[in-house]
């Protein structure tokens, strides 16, 4: 794959300082060699564009997320700092019009963009039209710029693919479920359809991940009653958790229960607030690594 230079935008020009034209040195797939490499589970999906003598270009759906993209390099080739994100024409479409998508921030890592959602959905949405986002940065030790652009070929032949694959994605990742706090009204032990909702994503996320290995749940009350009654409390409300994802085939085994009463607050027992605060069942889960 050789480097193509080409003239780069206005808006690339100024978030390099630059106020003349200028060749940039361009990597990406063409017309011919463009590939896509589609993987991923219920965890995750990648829709992967590899970027000859660069690296790869990723869109990347985590369960429960919202997609971003992120580019990969062993051989980061971008000065750190602000690079410019256009929609550009392919060469065989030249007299197709172009827009500026502002700028993101180049890292000095093996991943040094990183491209928030809004933007994500909006560069995928132009590569089905047939368009192609490019990012263009200072090059380092380069008098010319470095531009990464992606090749819209065969995007839309994949696009289902990819729709099937986000479709099966569990709904929530582990970081959202690790740890857990469920609330409850005064005296009541009951889950609320909010705690039900959390509790059944529990138990699918439990389901899907054999590694795991342990779910800590602890249950808690405020101090409006006796030491007694507060300790009695927190044991229904985290036999409730038990029960309900032992229903939803959780193994009883993974699970391990304590009650605390009113012993541990997190806040403070003179104020409504605080004492709503510590009327609450948490789940920690515990995987390999």
């Amino acid at each position: 794959m050789k480097l193509l230079k080409r003239t780069i935008t206005a808006a690339a020009l100024t978030a390099l300082g630059l106020h003349s034209p200028v060749a940039a040195v361009e990597f990406g797939a063409g017309l011919h060699n463009t590939q896509w490499e589609l993987y991923g589970d219920v965890f995750g999906c990648y829709f992967v564009q590899p970027v000859p003598r660069y690296g790869r270009a990723v869109f990347y759906h985590e369960a429960g997320e919202d997609v971003r993209f992120y580019l990969e390099t062993n051989n980061n080739r971008m000065q750190p700092g602000q690079a410019a994100l256009a929609i550009e024409a392919p060469s065989w479409r030249a007299s197709a019009m172009t827009s500026d998508l502002g700028y993101v921030r180049v890292a000095d890592t093996m991943r040094p963009i990183t491209v928030e959602p809004q933007r994500t959905f909006r560069m995928m949405a132009e590569l089905d039209a047939g368009m192609s986002p490019a990012f263009t940065r200072q090059g380092r030790g380069l008098v010319e710029p470095i531009r990464v652009k992606l090749s819209p070929v065969n995007f839309r032949q994949h696009w289902d693919e990819y729709q099937d694959c986000v479709s099966r994605l569990l709904p929530v990742n582990f970081g959202q479920i690790e740890r857990t706090r469920l609330m409850y009204p005064p005296d009541v032990d009951s889950l609320s359809p909010q705690a039900r909702a959390t509790l059944n994503n529990i138990a699918l996320y439990v389901a899907a991940d054999p590694s795991v290995v342990a779910i800590y749940i602890d249950g808690h009350s405020d101090n409006r009653n006796t030491r007694y009654d507060s300790r009695r409390l927190s044991e229904r409300r985290a036999l409730r958790v038990l029960d309900y994802l032992v229903d939803r085939g959780v193994d009883p085994q993974l699970m391990l229960v304590d009650y605390h009463g009113d012993r541990y607050p997190v806040g403070n027992n003179n104020t409504a607030a605080g004492r709503a605060e510590n009327r609450r069942t948490t789940l920690r889960l515990e995987r390999l690594d």
